[in-house]
């Protein structure tokens, strides 16, 4: 697998399931508190032709049509409530999509923090000096167009 060790596959694989774990809490939650203050909404929601699977594939289908690489949370939860209102919704059960969800706990290691850190130091004093050789580039020049003598007929 081109250089990735099974630790760096498992942990991947780990985040991510734990992102689309916390992503149909978060729906579920938002779809519990809506319920449990809208009784229009309850009423639908109580829908046992729905579930909360077939809302998430409904949520990522809706996104990949939108062609939106990014949607904010109102959005998705408008999403998730089309879901549950609309009696004949249709759920591509191809759903090939990856969900990154904000704010899931990754902690990276001291020794990771301080080679970013380090590699950000890197590009900005490499920008530094490109930027000097560029306006030292720029002031020669100059300084050639202003000395140019120009032959006179006199």
């Amino acid at each position: 697998m081109g250089g990735i060790s099974k630790r760096t596959r498992t942990t991947k694989t780990k985040l991510i399931m734990e992102a689309t774990d916390n992503f149909k809490a978060t729906i579920k939650k938002y779809l519990d508190v809506k319920a449990s203050s809208d009784e229009l909404f309850a009423k639908v929601y109580s829908n046992e032709k729905k579930s909360l699977s077939e809302c998430i594939k409904f949520i990522l289908t809706e996104v990949r049509k939108s062609g939106k690489c990014a949607m904010s949370d109102d959005e998705v939860y408008g999403i998730a409530i089309h879901y549950y209102d609309e009696a004949n919704v249709k759920v591509d059960d191809d759903v090939s999509v990856r969900v990154v969800f904000p704010n899931t706990g990754i902690e990276i290691s001291e020794e990771e923090k301080e080679e970013a850190k380090r590699k950000a130091i890197e590009a900005y004093q490499q920008e530094l000096k490109e930027k000097m050789l560029n306006d030292a580039m720029v002031k020669k020049s100059k300084k050639k167009s202003k000395t140019i003598n120009q032959p006179t007929l006199f």
